[in-house]
């Protein structure tokens, strides 16, 4: 009996001492079933470059499926919010909770996911650039015409 008990301490010892952490978890399985443009929208998201972001997600807004949808609104949302850009914030907030993987929330739901995400992109952010906040979008200029 006290072999059981020791092994069971040990085993639960050493599996605890290497489990992940539960955000590294969670950010492994939100992506999951993501289109690999959208995980790029992410990472230009952490480098700062907000046209590219949006351009992508802009895309799966209309194309995605329900979870494609839902990231891809989330991801307009915290650029929308880092610009401080408020009316284009509550247009894409309106937009989403009227598409039909927002149907059955409500606003405030979706500003408390969406806040949440956001502070998970400034963690990432923060370890990659050591900042949080973009001092301005890293987008290259485009070329081309002027009109």
């Amino acid at each position: 009996m006290i072999r059981i008990m020791a092994a069971v301490c040990l085993s639960t010892l050493l599996a605890g001492c290497s489990l992940p952490k539960m955000s590294d978890l969670w950010r492994n399985y939100s992506t999951i079933g993501l289109n690999e443009a959208l995980r790029g929208a992410q990472q230009d998201l952490i480098h700062c470059r907000y046209n590219k972001t949006l351009d992508t997600a802009q895309r799966y807004t209309v194309i995605g499926t329900a979870r494609e949808k839902t990231r891809a609104f989330e991801l307009m949302g915290i650029v929308y919010s880092e610009q401080e850009n408020s009316a284009e914030f509550d247009h894409t907030l309106q937009r989403f909770l009227f598409s039909e993987p927002g149907r059955a929330t409500t606003a405030s739901q979706v500003q408390m996911q969406w806040r949440q995400a956001q502070i998970d992109i400034e963690h990432q952010r923060e370890a990659v650039l050591s900042q949080t906040h973009c001092l301005q979008s890293t987008d290259s200029p485009k070329t081309g015409p002027l009109k």
